[in-house]
């Protein structure tokens, strides 16, 4: 597996960190070949910032085009320890809970036709609807 780091070794050295598709890394905790990093998305950076303001935290640029930072969320949580999936699932459902009531809102507002603004929100407002992530959006539209 050692073109996996980019060489031409055959075994990949040691200690080494390479970064590898989803698909390969279940594979290999299965066999317990790897340790496995909790990914920057639902690290203590972002972490951070969800508890500071859920609001300000653009879930859909942090896990690539499709935006579904619940849903990678969770698959990754089922590959984590007991504590470490515990508190990776407490993370997206505070996170979850924290930004419903702006949801709610964003799609009631729009769902009215937003009265005489016609569909025009303020720049809070339409900064918040650009960082929903899909399943946010789903809930939305």
């Amino acid at each position: 597996m050692g073109f996996l780091d980019g060489g031409h070794e055959k075994d990949i050295k040691a200690s080494n960190e390479v970064s590898l598709p989803f698909w390969l890394i279940r594979a290999l905790l299965s066999g317990e070949w790897i340790d496995f990093d909790i990914p920057a998305p639902y690290g203590q950076r972002v972490q951070r910032a969800l508890k500071a303001d859920t609001k300000n935290v653009k879930l859909a640029g942090l896990v690539g085009g499709t935006g579904l930072w619940y849903l990678f969320g969770r698959a990754i949580a089922e590959m984590l320890e007991d504590d470490q999936r515990m508190a990776l699932s407490k993370m997206l459902l505070d996170a979850f809970d924290a930004r419903l009531g702006d949801i709610h809102d964003q799609a009631v507002y729009f769902g009215a036709g937003s009265g005489a603004r016609g569909g025009q929100g303020s720049d809070v407002s339409e900064e918040f609807r650009q960082g929903l992530e899909g399943t946010e959006r789903e809930s939305t539209y």
